[in-house]
């Protein structure tokens, strides 16, 4: 039994969710809880069975393989969070996400992000569903994921995703939004911006590629989605942050990215909604040319420009209402700020 993942429920039950594989080499996913804070445990319940390509750890007769993960060091990222909100109507829900190949029988779409929910406190467990839903014929797979819920009960969840453009070893990292006790998602929030080839990411890492190291946390307003991806396509892996408003609506895109670090390069907009023009002030630049796009929802490039300045300011009075990112490049490293203008 290993792949451990706790939470505390509104009433203060301690569940542990974990993975084991029985003698006969059935892959399953189980809930134990405490009542005690964590002396005893009662007798675990099974939450589901699933179906696992070959791992280091987790053996099987499947060798499906994700570009830019280390197939030995494929993991199932079992990942819970429970509902302690005191405004929400599904208060005391307990959720649970995984990646898999299936459940019974083989995924026809490869790995797939799955999810389940307790509403008694751990003793049942809802049947495992695909959130991840595809689109076309070709499978790509999904894995890797990341749940919370935020203040006012709404489950955020966030998972790598593979295919973008049709291409297999093109991913995002996606931000996902349940307003209804995770009877529903909406549909997947890009939060990368820039897809990364998987190909690639294992070049300076002896072929490790990405890790189960991502986490997503969430405010009353925002997700914040933190995840590594290597959008340089040399090798070189960074760790980025973005901010994404929680909403209903179609529309909704981030509003910031920025790379972690200790001199990360940040964008300030002023002012933000803009009409006639904005101001851009580079944070943490370098003495050395920095390259700036601006561009639209569709990803049309309206403007590209490089600067030895801190400060530039954008004539807008041209642009249409809507919604524009710019993006910042310096020495490899990137930042993205979301503009809107409205006039």
């Amino acid at each position: 039994q290993q792949f451990s993942s706790n939470m505390v429920l509104s009433d203060g039950t301690l569940v542990t969710i974990f993975y084991s594989q029985s003698i006969t080499r059935i892959n399953s996913i189980y809930s134990a809880i405490s009542s005690d804070g964590g002396k005893t445990f009662q007798t675990p319940v099974k939450i589901t069975d699933f179906i696992f390509a070959n791992s280091r750890l987790i053996p099987s007769s499947i060798l499906d393989t994700i570009d830019g993960v280390d197939y030995s060091r494929l993991y199932p990222s079992i990942y819970c969070a429970s509902d302690n909100s005191i405004s929400s109507q599904y208060r005391g829900n307990g959720y649970v996400a995984w990646s898999a190949f299936g459940v019974t029988t083989k995924s026809e779409t490869g790995s797939d992000i799955y999810f389940s929910k307790t509403t008694d406190g751990g003793k049942t467990w809802s049947q495992p569903k695909i959130i991840s839903n595809e689109t076309g014929e070709t499978p790509y797979h999904q894995f890797y994921p990341s749940i919370t819920v935020n203040p006012d009960g709404i489950i955020v969840m966030s998972w790598y995703e593979q295919g973008v453009n049709g291409i297999k070893s093109l991913t995002n990292y996606v931000v996902s939004f349940s307003f209804d006790g995770g009877e529903t998602f909406t549909k997947p929030i890009i939060a990368n911006v820039t897809p990364t080839d998987f190909k690639t990411v294992g070049l300076k890492n002896n072929k490790f590629g990405i890790g189960e190291y991502n986490q997503i946390v969430a405010t009353k307003n925002y997700a914040i989605p933190v995840w590594s991806d290597g959008r340089l396509n040399n090798g070189d892996l960074n760790i980025y942050a973005a901010f994404i408003p929680i909403s209903d609506k179609t529309d909704v895109t981030v509003e910031k990215i920025s790379s972690i670090n200790q001199n990360s390069l940040q964008i300030s907009v002023a002012p933000n909604p803009a009409n006639q023009f904005f101001d851009l002030t580079f944070l943490n630049c370098k003495n050395a040319p920095l390259k700036y796009i601006l561009y639209d929802l569709q990803g049309n490039v309206i403007l590209e420009n490089q600067t030895l300045e801190q400060d530039v300011q954008i004539n807008s009075e041209n642009l249409k209402s809507g919604t524009y990112f710019i993006q910042a490049e310096q020495n490899g490293i990137k930042a993205i700020q979301k503009v809107i203008i409205n006039k």
